[in-house]
């Protein structure tokens, strides 16, 4: 699964920088993982607190992460991210 829609969905949270993006890869293999795991697991990883949990909800109801992507794409053509293996 490519990970770059998920880098962007999970990028969108307010409480989860870099650090807590690595945990999350740590703790559950990939990002696409992560973002399907459970409430509970998800909050097993540290630096992840209730409201941040609360702020991971809203955006994984707020659509899909490939979706949120081409969305975001069109108006930002030039997004690179950390999953890319030409990210500086």
């Amino acid at each position: 699964m490519e990970e770059r829609p998920y880098w962007f969905a999970w990028s969108q949270i307010p409480g989860v920088g870099p650090v807590v993006l690595k945990r999350l890869q740590q703790r559950f293999g990939s990002l696409s993982a992560a973002w399907l795991a459970d409430t509970a697991a998800l909050g097993t990883v540290t630096g992840i607190g209730a409201q941040t949990l609360k702020a991971i909800q809203r955006q994984r109801q707020a659509g899909d992460p490939q979706e949120l992507l081409t969305e975001h794409a069109r108006q930002n053509p030039c997004l690179w991210c950390m999953a890319e293996q030409a990210y500086p």
